[in-house]
């Protein structure tokens, strides 16, 4: 960590000259000083005088009362040592010349940085860029005590900000930051960094409260992950015991086709569980985590918001790894006790019967010299595994692993546990944990590549580290491009009236998936293709709208009639025509006044907002992610503050364009954003008759979800929500292995509804591209002040954007979504939302790998063996709230 002088181009406060204290600040070391050295000189003299012995005082080389001079002397032998002359100071005098001789301590203590996710071993801060990330910072302050402000503006290693990816901003992260004398404080912050060619640091400053002066400034270099790489966190009791996660296949990449250990698919996480476990306390930083393994922990590591974040992120295709036997136990009765597949009924034995099948369905066909078979493995202990309502046992693991999904996500429970000695080097393990444990799709370890990959994806043929392969997280606001399967010939309409395979309801706003994907799977993107249809949309309805011609023709034939005969007709019947010029200017100005009344944002001066919002559900669960994209008008230049009501929302400007370049001579502005006490997006500045555009996201209680049951025969779907929407709609995709794809209308759907949808099979042609033609129409809304929501519904119901087995419910509504607040106030509203509903999934069961011919095993390579987690010492302090 640097300590600069100065940033230049970051924040917006020069370096202070005083400290928090005033001019004490200034000589209270001088003084501090002065009053040390006369104590020194005081208690020295005091010290030096000579004693005398009074008349009840004993002389210093006087023997004691209760024994004799003689003895006295004889007592001290040969230890007796004779008297020196002179002054002996005190004790007291010499602590007080130890402490003017230590090194004065500056006024605060350096900011030490510490990411998250991550633990001990990453000394790089290792980060995703386009992701929202949480971090943490320590200090203390060691003459006073000190209230002020922390904030973090990613920079260049020259401090040069960096921008935000196609807007003319960057953006400074503000929290409040008070510290008592003396005690260290761990005060927790988010940050978003963009992708950029430049190197990425972060430059923090601590301020003053009273006189907003930055007494503090450094820096810390950041190491942004590739795209295509994931966390992988693991919260046990010894996180040491997983350090053969390092080693496994599934986890990394083959450098060559002789099956060398290249680099990590999951960067592996496994913090020190102190007191409180180091994970963020929102799902909206959580978009890097594949998986998280839980072992031997009771849940009261986490902490409420942390408890939220979890089941959030599960809901949105997060997994969950639990390792038995005692972790089932210790869960019993926690939060995550209505989503567990299981419960442990009672403890058993994994006999090596047990274990022989797993490595016989498991276990590759090749020879290894360095991993070995479960043969002659002693039994593991375990525990029985009780189903709970929605689960299932997976296959071939003779039920001891269990399954249940939880929204798009699932939770996988073991019967034994995965830190057991035995797995380390057990060569079937990577194939359960890649099928079972991280339910991906099976691979295919080749012999005769034509691109000499070692090992592919077996259901499309794709490279191993395909990011959406590797990772089962999903919003649709970010990730809709993200194609899963590919379309069936019934699915698509014919490739004549497509772009790229997309089916013609889509519009041009599609960004084909094969491109480079910038900030992976999860990411915040403005370039992708929901933020560009809302893009598309906002355009068309913010900002300023010409007059039509019928407007402008009517008022000024008006304007001419009342000005000129109207005018002097008036004044010469009353004998007055000279009164006419007087009268002209008055007209102007009224009629000038009549024109911005009746153009409004046309030509007035006003401030307008057009929002258009998406809310995302998954099934019955009652909490929902909520995205909105707002265009900001203004007349006049206007800075605008916006406020959000819900803790976990986080916002930054919006692009206005995926093909922005900065003006010559344009420079980059602040815009800051914080988390306490409420979310606040401050400094979006607007310049005269324009707009700009700003995007939130968070996760907030509809108070219900939409439940949809199948069980009773016919489906039934019911709106446990508070919204009540429009032009809704169901589109259902045939599973893995099947193919079609159904459609049912619904139209209304008020709140608390209950309804039965009619099914009908739907072949797509270039004809006929959207199955609701006929019902649409009189859906649409009518009135001028709703926004245009067809992108954004066709993008909904595109086959590119639902997955296969999926069903899915895609509704609009116009009324205003309450949860923010503008300032300075606006005067016009536009707004609609868009509600995407995911109703249900249907999953392809595990499957094991292939190997062909000729394939090479790699653990073959004995490299394998030798990657492991280097140790790390736990930092169990609490951030600051």
């Amino acid at each position: 960590m640097d300590n600069l002088g100065g940033m230049s181009g970051i924040g917006r406060r020069g370096p202070a000259r005083y400290g928090p204290g005033g001019r004490f600040a200034r000589w209270g070391g001088f003084f501090l000083a002065l009053d040390l050295a006369l104590r020194v000189v005081v208690a020295s003299a005091a010290d030096a005088a000579p004693s005398e012995p009074g008349p009840n005082l004993q002389a210093p080389n006087a023997p004691a009362a209760n024994e004799s001079p003689a003895s006295g002397q004889a007592g001290a032998g040969s230890n007796l040592k004779p008297q020196t002359s002179g002054l002996t100071p005190s004790p007291a005098a010499g602590r007080l010349r130890d402490k003017l001789k230590e090194k004065p301590k500056g006024d605060f203590d350096r900011l030490q940085l510490r990411l998250k996710l991550s633990d001990r071993r990453d000394a790089l801060h290792t980060f995703k860029p386009g992701h929202w990330i949480a971090l943490t910072y320590a200090t203390s302050a060691n003459n006073f005590d000190f209230s002020g402000e922390l904030g973090l503006t990613p920079c260049q290693q020259n401090d040069d900000p960096l921008a935000l990816t196609g807007a003319p901003y960057f953006v400074t992260v503000e929290r409040p930051a008070a510290l008592p004398k003396g005690q260290k404080k761990i005060f927790e912050a988010p940050l978003f960094v963009c992708p950029s060619p430049h190197h990425p640091w972060v430059g923090v400053r601590l301020s003053n409260a009273e006189n907003q002066a930055v007494v503090k400034r450094e820096r810390d270099e950041l190491q942004p992950m590739p795209p295509n790489q994931f966390l992988l966190i693991v919260l046990a009791r010894s996180p040491e015991s997983y350090g053969y996660l390092h080693g496994l296949p599934s986890l990394r990449l083959f450098d060559d086709a002789a099956g060398a250990p290249g680099p990590a698919l999951y960067r592996i996480v496994a913090p020190v569980v102190g007191v409180h476990s180091p994970l963020p306390t929102s799902a909206l930083f959580w978009t890097s985590v594949a998986y998280l393994v839980w072992d031997d922990l009771a849940s009261d590591v986490l902490d409420a918001d942390q408890r939220q974040a979890l089941v959030d992120w599960l809901h949105w295709g997060g997994q969950l790894i639990v390792s038995g036997p005692r972790t089932l136990e210790l869960l019993r009765g926690s939060f995550l006790t209505p989503y567990l597949p299981a419960t442990g009924d009672e403890t058993q034995a994994v006999d090596p019967a047990r274990l022989a099948e797993l490595d016989r369905f498991w276990s590759p066909a090749q020879k290894s010299v360095d991993r070995q078979t479960l043969a002659g493995e002693r039994a593991w202990p375990g525990v029985r595994l009780k189903l709970t309502p929605g689960a299932t046992f997976l296959p071939a693991t003779d039920e001891l692993a269990a399954e249940r999904r939880v929204g798009r996500g699932r939770i996988v429970v073991t019967g034994f546990s995965l830190s057991q000695p035995g797995i380390r080097k057990w060569r079937g393990f990577d194939g359960l944990l890649n099928a079972c444990l991280l339910r991906r799709a099976p691979r295919k370890f080749t012999g005769r590549d034509p691109m000499n990959r070692p090992v592919v994806w077996l259901d499309d043929d794709r490279d191993y580290e395909h990011g959406p392969h590797l990772t089962s997280l999903r919003f649709f606001v970010r990730d809709d491009a993200h194609e899963e399967q590919p379309e069936t010939a019934e699915e698509a309409p014919d490739a004549a009236n497509s772009a790229n395979g997309v089916p013609g309801w889509v519009t041009s706003n599609y960004r084909d998936p094969a491109q480079v994907e910038p900030v992976g799977v999860a990411g915040w993107d403005d370039a992708a293709s929901v933020p560009n249809a809302a893009r598309s949309s906002l355009r068309r309805g913010a900002g300023i709208a010409v007059p039509s011609p019928r407007f402008v023709f009517w008022f000024v034939t008006l304007y001419l009639l009342v000005l000129v005969p109207a005018n002097w007709t008036l004044f010469r019947l009353v004998g007055r025509v000279e009164w006419a010029w007087a009268a002209a200017p008055v007209i102007s100005l009224g009629c000038g006044a009549l024109v911005i009344w009746l153009a409004q944002l046309d030509i007035g001066f006003s401030r307008g907002v057009t929002e258009l919002a998406i809310v995302e559900t998954q099934g019955a669960y009652p909490r929902a992610h909520l995205t909105r994209f707002m265009a900001l008008y203004a007349s006049l230049s206007t800075s605008y503050d916006l406020t959000f009501d819900e803790p976990t929302a986080v916002a930054l400007p919006f692009a206005t364009s995926t093909e922005y370049s900065p003006l010559i001579g344009e420079s980059l502005r602040e815009v800051r954003f914080s988390l306490i006490p409420r979310p606040r997006l401050a400094g979006l500045d607007v310049a005269s008759n324009s707009t700009s555009m700003a995007r939130s996201e968070c996760f907030f209680d509809l108070g219900g979800g939409f439940d949809w049951d199948e069980d009773a025969g016919a489906a039934q779907l019911t709106n446990g929500t508070s919204l009540s929407l429009a032009g809704a709609a169901i589109v259902r995709r045939a599973p893995v292995g099947e193919q079609g794809l159904w459609a049912a209308w619904i139209g209304d759907l008020p709140a608390g509804a209950v309804v039965r949808p009619a099914f009908r099979r739907v072949q797509l042609t270039a004809e006929a591209t959207d199955p609701w033609s006929d019902h649409r129409p009189q859906a649409t809304p009518r009135d001028e002040q709703a926004l245009d929501l067809e992108g954004l519904v066709r993008l909904a119901e595109s086959t590119r954007s639902v997955a296969l087995g999926e069903t899915r419910l895609v509704g609009w509504r116009l009324e205003e979504l309450p949860g923010v607040s503008i300032e300075p106030a606006v005067t016009h509203r536009r707004r609609a939302t868009l509600v995407v509903a995911h109703l249900a999934r249907e999953t392809a069961p595990p499957s094991p790998d292939q190997w062909e011919e000729g394939a090479k095993d790699p653990f073959d390579a004995r490299r394998w063996l030798e990657l492991d987690m280097p140790a790390q010492i736990p930092d169990p302090e609490p951030p600051a709230k």
